[in-house]
C-alpha cells in the first residue's frame, strides 16, 4: 500500500458538500465530523444542502456561524440543490457527505495527499464502516461485507458491471465537475455516475481503509442474514445501468465486461419488476426512438461479427440491449457475441497452454512472486475454489494462480474458461491467472515454483508436500504472502 506524505503548507482547498435529508437528526454530528478533520481549517469550505425546508435545520447549524453556508432547495427538488452547491463550490476539490454519516478524522488528509502526489488521478475514494442508527458498528468494511473489489486506473469495464465507489467517501477535482453535472438526472446513484464520468478522462484511485461511518439501516443498503450488504431498491440502479449501455465510449470497455453489464442490467430490471409487481415494459420503457436505435445497433453488430470485429460487435450488442432488452434479435446478437467471446477465450487459453507445454522449461511462465498451484479439473468440479480466490486476490496483488491442465483438449480448456468466467475472474482487473498443460502428472519443477496448493483434497506425491488451502481457508494465502512465507 502506497503511503503519500501530506504537506499542510500546500494543502489543496476542499469544498465539502453535506447533503441533509428532511428531518436529518444527525446533521450536526455529520458537519462536526467534517469540521473536525486533521486538515487545515482555512483550506476547508462546508456547504450544507438543506433538504428539510424547515427552520430547525438552520437553527441547529447556527453555532457553526460563517464556517458553514446553506443552500436550500427552495421551490426545486433536493437533487437540483446539490447541483447548485457543487457549481458554487470554491474549492479545488469537491467532497460529498451525507448528513446521516460521519467522516473519520484523517479522511481528507489521506485522500488529498494522494491527489497531491498523483495529478493524473481525478477522483479518490475509500472504504466505509457500516453502523446502526445509534452509531454501533455493524461491519468494519463495506467492501468486504458486500464482496466488492475496488479498482484503480480507468476501470470503465468494472464500473459497467457495478459500483464500488461509496458516495460519502469520494473526493473529486473541481475541474472535472462539468463532466458529471447535473447529478439530478441520477438520484440515488450520484457516486456511480460521478465515478463513471470521471473514469472516461482521468484515473481513479482509493485509500484501502474506512474513511466513513455509514448509517445503513433505513437507507438503500442493509445487512442480510449472512452479514452481506444488499440493495433494498433497484429503482435508481436500472436507469443508470441503461444509460451506461447506451452511451458507450468506443473502445473503452472489453467485450467480457460489456456482456456482464448487459446480464446485470437485465437481472436488475427483472428483479425490480418483480419487486414492484410491474411488467418489464414499465420498468424499461421503449419509445419508437429506442426501438429504432436498437434495430440499428443490431445491424451494426451483425456486420461487425461477419467481419471478425468482436469489440465492435460487443459494443453494438450492449447498446442494443440498453435501448430495447426485450427484442428477440437483440437476444440473438448477444448470444452470438457471447459464443464468440467464449470461443476466442478458449482458443487463447489453449494456445498459451500448448505453448507452455512445448517450451518444456516451465520457468518461462510469466508468474508473479507468490504462486498458488491448482489442478484445473478440481477448479471446474468445485467452483467455490475460484470464487474464494477471486475474493482474496486482485490485479494489484503480486500473486498468480497457476492452473495446471492434464491435457489441453478443447473440452478441458473450454470447461476451465467457463469456470473462470463464472467466478468473475475474466476481468482485466481480476487476479493474475496462468494456465499450462503438462500432458501428465504435475512436473516437480512446477511444484517447486508454488508456495501453496489450492485444493479440496489431500494430494499424493510432491503435491502433498505443499501447504494446502481449500475454499474455506483460502484467506491463509494472503497471510503467507504478506509474511513472505509458505506455511
Amino acid at each position: 500500500m502506497a503511503i503519500y506524505p501530506f504537506s499542510p503548507s500546500c494543502a489543496l482547498t476542499v469544498s465539502a458538500i453535506v447533503v441533509a435529508p428532511p428531518f436529518g437528526q444527525h446533521l450536526v454530528d455529520s458537519v462536526q465530523s467534517v469540521l473536525g478533520q486533521d486538515y487545515p481549517g482555512e483550506r476547508l469550505e462546508v456547504i450544507v444542502v438543506d433538504g428539510s425546508r424547515s427552520p430547525g435545520a438552520a437553527e441547529s447549524l447556527a453555532p457553526f456561524g460563517a464556517r458553514v453556508r446553506c443552500i436550500s432547495p427552495g421551490d426545486g427538488d433536493p437533487p437540483a440543490a446539490i447541483d447548485r452547491a457543487i457549481a458554487a463550490a470554491r474549492g479545488e476539490l469537491i467532497a460529498l457527505q451525507y448528513a446521516e454519516d460521519l467522516w473519520t478524522p484523517d479522511k481528507l488528509r489521506r485522500q488529498v495527499a494522494l491527489l497531491q502526489a498523483r495529478p493524473e488521478v481525478g477522483l479518490v475514494f475509500g472504504d466505509m464502516a457500516v453502523v446502526d442508527d445509534n452509531g454501533a458498528q455493524l461491519c468494519a468494511s463495506y467492501w468486504e461485507a458486500s464482496g466488492i473489489t475496488p479498482h484503480r486506473g480507468r476501470p470503465l469495464g468494472a464500473l459497467m458491471r457495478g459500483n464500488f465507489v461509496p458516495a460519502g467517501t469520494l473526493v473529486v477535482r473541481a475541474s472535472l465537475r462539468e463532466r458529471f453535472l447535473p447529478l439530478s438526472g441520477h438520484p440515488g446513484c450520484e457516486d456511480w455516475w460521478i465515478a463513471s464520468r470521471v473514469a472516461e478522462v482521468a484515473e481513479l484511485d482509493y485509500v484501502p481503509v474506512s474513511v466513513l461511518r455509514f448509517r445503513g439501516p433505513g437507507r438503500n443498503l442493509c445487512l442480510d442474514a449472512d452479514g452481506g450488504i444488499v440493495l433494498r431498491d433497484r429503482l435508481h440502479e436500472v436507469p443508470l445501468r441503461r444509460w451506461l449501455l447506451t452511451h458507450l465510449r468506443a473502445g473503452a470497455t472489453a467485450p467480457v465486461d460489456l456482456l456482464a453489464s448487459c446480464e446485470r442490467f437485465e437481472h436488475c430490471a427483472l428483479a425490480l419488476a418483480g419487486q414492484r409487481g410491474l411488467p418489464l415494459s414499465v420498468i424499461v420503457p421503449v419509445t419508437e426512438h429506442d426501438a429504432a436505435m436498437a434495430a440499428a445497433a443490431v445491424r451494426v453488430g451483425r456486420a461487425a461479427l461477419r467481419h471478425g470485429d468482436l469489440p465492435a460487435a460487443a459494443r453494438a450488442a450492449a447498446r442494443a440491449c440498453g435501448f430495447d432488452p426485450q427484442r428477440e434479435d437483440v437476444g440473438r446478437l448477444l448470444a452470438a457475441v457471447r459464443v464468440t467471446v467464449a470461443r476466442e477465450s478458449a482458443r487463447g487459453a489453449e494456445a498459451r497452454a500448448a505453448a507452455g507445454a512445448r517450451a518444456g522449461d516451465q520457468r518461462a511462465l510469466k508468474l508473479r512472486s507468490f504462486v498458488t498451484l491448482a489442478l484445473a479439473e478440481e477448479l471446474v468440479q468445485v467452483p467455490e475454489l475460484l470464487r474464494a480466490y477471486a475474493q482474496t486476490f486482485g490485479e494489484d496483488d503480486d500473486a498468480s494462480l497457476l492452473m495446471v491442465l492434464a491435457s489441453a483438449t478443447p473440452a478441458s480448456v473450454h470447461a476451465l474458461v467457463g469456470a473462470v468466467v463464472a467466478a468473475g475472474l475474466d476481468s482485466r482487473d481480476g487476479a493474475d491467472l496462468v494456465a499450462t498443460a503438462v500432458g501428465g502428472p504435475v512436473p516437480p519443477a512446477l511444484v517447486r515454483r508454488a508456495a501453496a496448493l489450492l485444493s479440496p483434497y489431500e494430494q499424493p506425491g510432491t503435491l502433498g508436500d505443499l501447504p494446502r488451502v481449500d475454499a474455506d481457508s483460502v484467506g491463509r494465502l494472503r497471510t503467507w504472502m504478506d509474511r513472505g512465507e509458505a506455511a
